[in-house]
């Protein structure tokens, strides 16, 4: 994982890039909850698995290169994430 590779240039122009499209599709409402953008970059290796994880923040997946399939659960539904799961 790559850590805040928006210091530089090259990295920044994409981000600025992605965030005006984000805040274009989300709408001056939607606009408000996107603050302190900033990006990070994982390189994995094929077949590669995450953790089921809870993210803190609003996140946005871009695949670059390659296939991923990926699950997102309601995160208030308790038949999929327990009370004790979430703690």
């Amino acid at each position: 994982m790559l850590k805040h590779v928006e210091v530089d240039p090259a990295y920044k122009r994409l981000l600025d890039e992605y965030e005006a499209f984000v805040r274009e599709i989300a709408g001056p409402e939607g606009s408000k909850l996107l603050k302190n953008a900033e990006m990070l970059v994982f390189i994995t290796s094929p077949n590669r698995k995450t953790p089921f994880h809870f993210d803190a923040e609003i996140n946005f997946l871009v695949q670059i290169s390659g296939s991923k399939d990926l699950w997102v659960c309601d995160p208030n539904d308790r038949a999929i994430t327990t009370e004790e799961e979430i703690e």
